[in-house]
């Protein structure tokens, strides 16, 4: 059996640049060991000093510790295996010591496997416990014990520069000579065996415990034998050039938590659906709304009375509830003040439908069903009968060129309207569209109509589809100051609705969110072009590949090499066994819509189809990661 392991470096790399676990980085951390996440530390901290740091978590897995002279049981607190400094090594070091008088820190391991830690000179060292967090215990040296680690302590880089060279001359060592990062005017020498470094221990590791798919993250030159034992590197952007010369992915810096949103997503990946069943979604919103107004959902809702929880307790005459295409989580922390009436208004995160882009997610808003339930998985999908890609909205081929006289996606797939539904109701209900450019009169022209309809007499539910911040965050990215601009405009439109439509509950979310890309072209790689039966369907950061049988086997390395093994390539099976369109009852077309592999982007980078879809985009959405998963619910009720 094929087992996965992730091993990272501490300082520099999980932890900021003051030597700390940040808060989030914790959490996440907490979150996916409780997931059994199999991780493990490639450190050249002591036992203690890590100890400190996680001693609230439950890593299972043993620790590679000292530069991998120790790979260390947490659990146990002891020793697994060591690589000790040779007798007549340990005696050298001994007589260097003895002759400069310079503070020593020593780990020693019994022959049971309990490690000890002694100090010489300890008064010297008192900075060094208190920022590394190592509580102060020389202990008792009880023979037999090995050496395995010793470090020089010095306020003077001199001594410990001559040690180093005549150390180094010997070649029975490895030898790392540096300034402290967090301590002032300090400066250490630290020395173990020549033959221990992360990577052997690492190689143990993987002996020991049949670890196969390694995945490693690092930042200084100790991690480059990690890196050569490992299958995928990560570096963190502030790495020495040396390592991130043999990475293979560049992550974002220790300070801004590169490690753990990078292991985040990896579980999001591989977790979606536990996920979506698992946090408040799109489609349970929708849900919850036919529930309320006694319409029978396919999928379940949030918990009872959630609507009341959120608003007053007496039913109201009319319900507005408003899709804002593209407003992300992330684009209103962005681009509004915590104090702007959206951000005071909001009520929790929502998770959007794989894939997050309009086609799917703002049918599952619309439907209360998800992609697999309703057969809309994107853009354009593969459409068996025809053998051929079909644009949903547009109806036309990749060709440009009308699919059929009819619309085959209003034709064969599911689109059961619920606030149509409830036309037969006595409930009014309307549908209104407001479509990019949001100019003043043609939102003053909805405004009066909302309001000529939510004042008339009767109960009343309204659909508000509005197409931006969708439109100008493809355009113009999400930094824009264009989009701070619109949303200022859309809050007001809203503040504006609240105070004309008397007694009346809005709800206001959106269908998915945005991520700036870093755009690759399949036009240029005609090598994997050829390998494609038909162009990719769905979406450039979830694309439907079918691919030619020649090149089952080829395809998968050469389509990882060109993305940097940035998209997760997932097989038919794989889909439909993790469920990733969503739960039964499936469409009868979602197996022969879906080709031999679904490519999913996990990071900015985004692999488009053709030149003219890459140059029309500088933000787009369609991946597996947060920033395009997560949409607000803001809740608001009239003002009048």
């Amino acid at each position: 059996m094929e087992y996965k392991l992730i091993a990272f470096d501490m300082d520099g790399t999980l932890l900021n640049s003051n030597g700390q676990l940040s808060a989030p980085s914790y959490n996440y951390l907490k979150l996916l060991l409780s997931k059994s996440f199999p991780f493990t530390i490639a450190s050249g901290r002591s036992p203690l000093s890590v100890c400190s740091i996680f001693k609230n978590l439950n890593f299972v897995i043993p620790m590679i510790l000292l530069n991998g002279a120790i790979i260390y049981d947490f659990q146990n607190n002891k020793a697994v295996t060591s690589t000790p400094i040779p007798h007549t090594s340990r005696q050298l070091l001994d007589d260097l010591r003895q002759s400069f008088n310079l503070p020593e820190f020593q780990i020693l391991s019994s022959a049971s496997g309990n490690v000890i830690s002694l100090f010489s000179s300890p008064e010297h060292w008192e900075p060094f416990w208190k920022h590394y967090r190592i509580p102060f215990q020389n202990n008792d040296p009880a023979p037999p014990s090995s050496l395995i680690y010793t470090i020089f302590m010095d306020h003077h880089p001199e001594q410990l520069e001559y040690i180093y060279n005549t150390l180094q001359k010997t070649d029975l060592f490895s030898l790392d000579f540096y300034k402290d990062t967090y301590l002032p005017e300090t400066w250490f020498l630290e020395i173990y065996d020549k033959h221990a470094s992360k990577g052997q221990a690492l190689k143990t590791l993987k002996e020991l415990y049949n670890f196969e798919n390694i995945t490693c993250f690092g930042n200084g030159e100790n991690d480059l034998s990690l890196f050569s034992e490992s299958t995928w590197c990560c570096a963190v952007d502030n790495a020495k050039s040396s390592l991130k010369d043999h990475a293979s992915q560049i992550i974002p810096d220790c300070d801004h938590n590169g490690v753990a949103e990078y292991l985040f997503q990896v579980y999001l990946t591989e977790n979606l659906w536990k996920t979506l069943q698992s946090s408040p979604s799109i489609v349970q919103l929708t849900s919850t709304l036919m529930a309320y107004f006694s319409l029978k959902p396919v999928n379940s809702t949030f918990l009872p009375d959630f609507l009341k929880t959120h608003t007053c307790h007496t039913p109201h005459k009319n319900l507005i509830y408003i899709l804002a295409d593209g407003l992300g989580s992330n684009i209103l922390t962005k681009h509004l003040p915590k104090n702007s009436f959206f951000n005071t208004h909001f009520k929790t995160n929502l998770v959007s439908v794989f894939p997050p882009t309009t086609v799917s997610a703002a049918t599952a808003l619309e439907t209360g069903l998800y992609p697999s339930q309703s057969g809309y998985l994107g853009w354009s999908i593969y459409w068996p009968y025809l053998k051929q890609n079909i644009a949903v909205f547009t109806n036309l081929t990749d060709d440009g060129i009308p699919a059929s006289h009819e619309n085959i996606a209003k034709q064969y797939l599911y689109h059961p309207d619920w606030i149509n539904e409830l036309n037969n109701s006595n409930i009014n209900t309307i549908e209104i569209d407001i479509s990019y450019p949001f100019t003043d009169d043609l939102i003053a022209q909805s405004v009066e109509k909302i309001c000529k309809f939510t004042n008339s007499p009767g109960e009343h539910i309204l659909y508000l589809y509005l197409n931006e911040p969708d439109h100008t965050l493809h355009k113009k990215g999400t930094q824009s100051p264009d989009v701070t601009s619109l949303l200022i405009d859309i809050e007001k439109m809203m503040l504006q609705l609240s105070k004309m439509c008397a007694d009346t509950l809005f709800i206001f979310t959106a269908d998915h969110g945005f991520i700036d890309v870093d755009p690759l072209c399949l036009e240029d790689y005609p090598e994997l072009m050829n390998m494609l039966q038909v162009p990719p369907s769905l979406e450039p950061r979830a694309m439907n590949l079918f691919i030619k049988p020649e090149y089952l086997e080829k395809f998968c390395s050469l389509f990882h090499k060109i993305t940097k093994n940035t998209y997760h390539l997932y097989s038919k099976q794989e889909v439909l066994k993790n469920a990733l369109f969503g739960p039964p009852p499936v469409h009868p077309l979602l197996e022969e819509m879906l080709g031999d592999y679904l490519a999913v982007a996990q990071t900015p980078l985004t692999l488009f189809p053709n030149r003219s879809y890459l140059d029309s985009m500088v933000a787009t959405h369609g991946g597996l990661t947060t920033d395009e998963l997560l949409v607000p619910l803001i809740i608001f009720e009239s003002e009048c």
